[in-house]
């Protein structure tokens, strides 16, 4: 499923959220329409994933960034269904389509500067979620299948009637939604790992969150987490706060007076304690009682992008990549 989100170490588009280009009380004010709250959501520009913001990838002294090689023109064709092949691996060209037409705005109707750069951001954005993908499926980090299907059931109670209408505005069906969903989540957990390696005090913390109006309501939430529910469906069916449920409980990155703005003077000390994955007892809000699951901690800003980057320049190096778009 993005104070924002990005995707990866060029800070591909974040749905709704593009590094800090969108001030984070506009994301927490966005209401949850067709495919863009899907997408927000759900892909957040595949956004909840990836943490380098705002530069290409630096890479270890001595190396130059990797490119991926181009192959024919930059139109949306592909070869024979196939948008890049990364490291043996092929990306199909429906998958770079759907996520172009997000990184237009949605619209499909994005020219010239705009439409060049929106490419850019896409093919980008499969080559590194591909080499992450790997990544995570090479040293057992990949997500299981229940946690992407309580996931997708979250979006689709999220998304109600529109959820159809969402998938054929970007021309994949729910296979292919599965897909980047479970792709998006892998790379969410390669780039927790990285960051978590980094030595240095939180200045951020991203959470999942539901939001509910009494105590005792809250404790019930956090039984059913501790017996492994997922905290995106929790949020959507439950959440009373409409901010927290129209982004099915993913908050963006806040510091701690972002945080306490938006939820109250005891949402940092809660959200800044708790290590990932861990899961918080009842918290009093501004607006009901919430219970917070840390998803990433995140060091300041500038050592983010310097060490994430590194790693995916160290992950490009490593193989071959033909794009064919």
């Amino acid at each position: 499923m993005g104070g924002a989100m990005c995707y990866h170490s060029k800070c591909a588009m974040s749905m709704t959220t593009d590094c800090d280009r969108v001030p984070v009380p506009a994301l927490l004010r966005r209401a949850s329409r067709a495919s863009r709250a899907l997408l927000a959501a759900a892909l957040g520009s595949l956004g909840l994933a990836l943490a380098g913001c705002g530069g290409s990838p630096t890479p270890p002294a001595g190396q130059a960034a990797p490119r991926a090689t181009a192959v024919g023109d930059t139109s949306r064709h592909g070869v024979n269904g196939i948008a890049a092949v990364v490291g043996g691996e092929g990306i199909p060209l429906w998958e770079y389509n759907a996520l172009l037409t997000i990184n237009e705005g949605g619209t499909g109707k994005a020219s010239g500067t705009a439409l060049a750069r929106a490419r850019v951001r896409t093919i980008d954005q499969i080559v590194d979620e591909a080499l992450l993908n790997r990544y995570a499926e090479t040293h057992g980090w990949a997500v299981s299948g229940v946690t992407v299907g309580a996931r997708l059931q979250a979006y689709q109670v999220q998304s109600g009637a529109g959820f159809a209408r969402s998938l054929a505005h970007l021309g994949v069906d729910q296979t292919q939604f599965e897909r980047m969903i479970a792709r998006n989540l892998n790379a969410q957990a390669v780039t927790a790992h990285v960051i978590s390696g980094i030595a240095a005090p939180p200045a951020q913390v991203q959470v999942l969150q539901v939001v509910v109006a009494s105590l005792a309501d809250a404790r019930r939430m956090r039984a059913s987490l501790l017996r492994g529910a997922d905290a995106a469906l929790l949020s959507v069916r439950a959440s009373t706060d409409p901010r927290v449920r129209h982004r099915a409980g993913q908050i963006p990155p806040l510091t701690r007076a972002q945080g306490d703005s938006y939820f109250g003077p005891h949402w940092s000390p809660v959200a800044f304690t708790l290590q990932p994955g861990q899961i918080s007892q009842p918290v009093r809000l501004s607006d009901g009682w919430g219970i917070i699951e840390v998803v990433q901690r995140r060091p300041p800003q500038a050592l983010v992008q310097q060490t994430f980057g590194r790693f995916v320049a160290r992950l490009r190096q490593a193989v071959k990549i033909e794009v064919y778009v």
